[in-house]
């Protein structure tokens, strides 16, 4: 049987963050950033109602699991 993998996991939660759009209308915005390797371990950082975040990470998860297999992404490097 092959035992399972421990990771070391980091999460913080920073400031929500606000967005203005040109006609002066504010509204809260959900962020998450995700990143680390196997070695290090990994993290996530995140603004927003914590359960607003794991909705959007759910969402984008599902989204990933589609579309990066398909080369449907915009690449920048």
């Amino acid at each position: 049987m092959t035992e399972p993998k421990a990771y070391r996991i980091q999460m913080t939660r920073q400031h929500d963050d606000v967005q203005e759009m040109d006609d002066g209308v504010r509204f809260k915005v959900l962020r998450a950033s995700v990143g680390g390797n196997e070695q290090v371990g990994f993290y996530l950082t995140f603004r927003g109602d914590p359960n607003k975040v794991v909705e959007m990470l759910e969402m984008m998860t599902e989204a990933a699991k589609q579309m990066l297999p398909a080369g449907r992404y915009k690449d920048e490097r």
